[in-house]
């Protein structure tokens, strides 16, 4: 409550070497661990028949446009 109370006036700026060093020392508490995922789309022989080229090629290029 102190810090609210005390107002913008009262509060001094840090400097860029303070908040480096603030930064190195609480690195950890900023890692993030890193996440992946994925699709499986499968293309069925009884859907596609023996030759699924065409399927799999549309399916690439809308994904390669971004929408699913």
């Amino acid at each position: 409550m102190r810090f609210l109370a005390a107002g913008e006036d009262d509060i001094a700026e840090p400097s860029d070497s303070v908040l480096q060093s603030w930064f190195a020392d609480n690195r950890d508490k900023f890692n993030i661990a890193e996440r992946r995922s994925f699709n499986h789309i499968y293309f069925s022989p009884e859907r596609h028949g023996e030759a699924p080229e065409s399927a799999v090629g549309a399916a690439l290029e809308k994904l390669k446009g971004g929408s699913n």
